[in-house]
């Protein structure tokens, strides 16, 4: 990807085809998918890597409790910030957390907590806490809940059910979830990761797998998330009426995680793994069943839970819902347990809280490969996983800075596979400083890189855009061949004015091989990412083979390449067809005030073009998808891609003429993808 400057991105295409004469042939340089901006620093990605380990979003190994003092915060579905309005969510020293609900058994409370209330409180209020609303909540509806019912929650039939998948008969599973395609897609905003949304997004993706249910997500790595998914052998879906200080207002909240508790064990149940959704009148919950594999841990030291694991989990956190089940799984998995849920219980005076803990069982763990359900880790972090025919779905969020992690698909099967289409998307549609600025690229095996100096791995193409839509790749009877094992990876960014807590994604199209389709490979001009500051009122060209100190000597590059353009030729090593082109355009200036013009060549060695050459030309517009229809005509649809077919011969040279142009000056780069037969 490219680290872009100050200055608003624009670029949009407007093309005339024309048969150029080599001396009419305009030069421009490109760059690894690269957009510009005004100022020094042009490339779209950083001067080595889009993201160092020095520039890490989140490690590979942080929980998503890491994220909490962003993601939970008072746009959050059930709760107010955990640093909000601390002292009316904290009750006074001596008041127990969680007042038991009206009717219960007093034996029901752990010892030492007050079955109500501390002497002098009030018998159903904390002090400074309405008895309905927790601080900054609307007293009717969470943001975003429907006041009535989650989605798809009914009150006879445990929700996402499907009565086609059956129900395993395994206890527990630690299942691997993709954050768009599992999680996003059901409404879980992992910006929000302890909302109410994601809880019964879990639930309802355990459900898919044939579990009971379930309850996360547990841990966030890149596009990955860990879910932990219960079976029958050890947990049933129950409903709860909201009781004391627990309402439709706070379900997110200790109060309802402890109603939840107790409502199990007037059930008969060991326990609960706390609320997972909600409605009007109940709360839901997996209500947990006496087992050796579930364990209820009481007595657990506040520093043990808060201090061990993250400052992030505390009192006012507690009674927010916001920021502990990540901390618990930890504590649970130093005490030997696979898993932990939320904090059911706490006492003030002791200091102590209840959780509830649970392992896999032997049979269990012989489904751990299985679970994981096919991702494997790449560099970065990053996941990739076996691709399929038809919609896959990559990308992610974007945590502390605007670029997803590297996610992928791969080719697991012994036949190769062809992506037809590539269709990035992002959350972002209100205009910014920056306006639309996005860009989205594609990678061949390797992320981050452009153009492999001894095979096919790197960037295949890119998209940019400075409008709501970004444009696709659509290779209709063409496309990238994915051989057995190899993998298309994405990278993106939804918002170049440096905003995180975006998403990112791709509906990448597979399909398999058959004889009228025409797989390709591409190559890509320049070699790799380049950015240049054009003068006022000038011009920049770089004609094909301009390498080396070749000029104009290019502002930005790659960490690690010299800083000189590398607008290479190409030779066939063999007779092959050009099958398309792919663009790929950014300006650094308002609409319509930079362009850039491109000829297509195919010479021989001595350098005598064999066919005349093929050229076009780009002019500002934002580079939306109707840029290309404009450019190319109607049949383009919006994609960046455009169908050819010309004959090169064996030893044959292909090579791009750029030029960029701006009469304001500021920065721009272009990349050329030439896509030539592969097998």
């Amino acid at each position: 990807m490219k680290t872009l400057g100050a200055a608003m991105l624009v670029a949009v295409v407007s093309v005339q085809l024309s048969g150029c004469s080599e001396s009419e042939t305009p030069d421009v340089p490109q760059s690894d998918a690269s957009k510009v901006r005004t100022d020094a620093s042009l490339s779209r990605r950083d001067a080595g890597s889009r993201r160092d380990a020095s520039s890490s979003r989140m490690d590979a190994t942080t929980e998503l409790e890491e994220d909490a003092s962003s993601a939970s915060d008072s746009s959050t579905a059930e709760g107010p910030d955990a640093t909000t309005d601390q002292d009316a969510a904290t009750p006074e020293p001596g008041l127990d957390a969680t007042t038991p609900e009206p009717g219960l058994d007093a034996a029901i409370a752990e010892p030492g907590m007050d079955a109500m209330t501390s002497p002098g409180q009030d018998a159903t209020t904390p002090p400074g806490m309405d008895a309905t609303t927790l601080p900054g909540m609307d007293a009717a509806t969470p943001p975003g809940m429907d006041a009535t019912t989650l989605p798809g929650m009914d009150a006879a039939t445990p929700p996402g059910m499907d009565a086609s998948v059956p129900v395993t008969q395994r206890s527990l599973g630690m299942l691997k979830a993709h954050v768009m395609e599992d999680l996003h897609s059901r409404g879980c905003d992992v910006w929000s990761p302890y909302s109410m949304a994601c809880r019964w997004a879990s639930f309802e993706f355990c459900r898919a797998q044939g579990f009971a249910g379930g309850f996360g997500a547990s841990e966030l790595v890149s596009s990955g998330a860990t879910v932990t998914c219960l079976g029958e052998p050890i947990a049933e879906y129950r409903e709860v009426p909201y009781s004391g200080l627990c309402t439709m207002s706070n379900p997110n909240s200790l109060f309802c995680d402890s109603v939840a508790r107790r409502g199990c064990q007037t059930q008969g149940f060991e326990s609960s793994v706390g609320v997972i959704g909600f409605n009007g009148s109940v709360v839901a919950t997996m209500c947990l069943k006496s087992s050796a594999l579930v364990e209820e841990l009481g007595g657990v030291p506040e520093s043990e839970l808060f201090n061990a694991f993250s400052g992030s989990c505390s009192v006012s956190a507690l009674v927010d819902g916001n920021s502990c089940q990540p901390n618990v799984k930890r504590l649970c998995n130093a005490r030997g347990f696979d898993t932990g849920f939320e904090v059911l219980e706490f006492d003030s005076n002791s200091h102590t809280a209840i959780v509830v803990c649970a392992r896999r069982s032997s049979y269990d763990q012989s489904f751990a490969q299985q679970d994981e359900r096919g991702f494997v880790e790449i560099g970065g972090p990053g996941f990739k996983r076996p691709a399929r025919h038809g919609v896959n779905l990559v990308g992610g969020a974007t945590f502390a800075d605007p670029i997803t992690y590297i996610d992928g698909i791969f080719n697991d099967q012994g036949t190769p596979l062809l992506v037809k289409r590539m269709a990035p998307q992002t959350s972002f549609r209100a205009a910014s400083t920056f306006g639309y600025s996005r860009d989205s690229c594609f990678y061949l095996n390797q992320g981050d890189i452009w153009q492999h100096d001894e095979n096919d791995d790197g960037e295949v193409t890119c998209t940019y855009s400075e409008t709501v839509d970004s444009s696709v790749t659509d290779f209709r009877d063409r496309g990238l061949l994915l051989r057995p094992g190899e993998a298309l990876l994405f990278q993106g960014t939804a918002d170049w004015s440096g905003s995180s807590g975006q998403y990112t994604w791709a509906e990448v199209t597979g399909a398999p091989v058959t004889g009228s389709d025409a797989p390709g490979r591409r190559v890509r001009f320049p070699k790799w990412d380049t950015g240049y500051v054009i003068p006022g009122g000038g011009r920049v060209s770089i004609p094909a083979g301009c390498t080396g100190g070749c000029p104009p000597t290019p502002t930005t590059v790659p960490a690690g390449k010299p800083l000189e353009n590398s607008n290479w030729w190409y030779a066939a090593p063999e007779a092959t067809h050009i099958r398309g082109i792919s663009i790929f355009l950014s300006s650094g200036t308002a609409p319509g005030t930079q362009g850039a013009e491109a000829c297509l060549r195919v010479v021989q060695q001595g350098g005598q073009d064999i066919r005349t050459p093929w050229c076009f030309s780009l002019s500002g517009d934002h580079f939306s998808p109707a840029s290309y229809d404009q450019a190319f005509g109607a049949q383009q649809s919006g994609s960046n891609f455009v169908a050819l077919d010309v004959d090169v011969p064996q030893g044959a040279l292909i090579g791009f003429d750029f030029a960029l142009v701006s009469p304001g000056g500021g920065g721009m780069d272009l990349a050329g993808y030439v896509w030539l037969d592969a097998h």
